[in-house]
């Protein structure tokens, strides 16, 4: 009985030495200056850029009647971090309307969700 009782508490006591997983890349925890640290950390209140298409926000993100093609360049800053994805309050800037038809409209700030892979710090 002792001997198991033994074993069961340096079972108990292994388990609690077990390390933490690796954060996933790009939501590291926040340096004194997220925004411009390195590694691309992307943090709230990090200003950050979407570096390549990710597609569309729809009118019940924007407030616009049509969707709105998410390009590469858009900036705003991180209000939340959710898993994988970031929430992000975009600065009011032109966006171009989808389907392409070469309209574009002025947007004011909206909040909308990005996965990470498109977000990169804004410099």
């Amino acid at each position: 009985m002792r001997t198991r009782m033994r074993a069961a508490i340096l079972i108990v006591m292994a388990s609690a030495c077990t390390p933490a997983p690796a954060p996933t890349p790009g939501l590291e925890t926040p340096g004194p200056d997220a925004a411009a640290a390195p590694g691309g950390i992307i943090a709230p209140g990090a200003r950050v850029r979407v570096k390549s298409r990710s597609g569309t926000f729809k009118p019940a993100d924007t407030g616009h009647t049509a969707e709105v093609n998410v390009t590469s360049g858009k900036t705003g800053t991180v209000v939340q971090k959710l898993g994988e994805s970031i929430r992000v309050r975009f600065d009011a800037q032109t966006w171009d309307e989808f389907p392409p038809t070469g309209a574009t409209v002025d947007l004011k700030e909206f909040e909308a969700t990005l996965h990470v892979s498109y977000l990169e710090p804004a410099r």
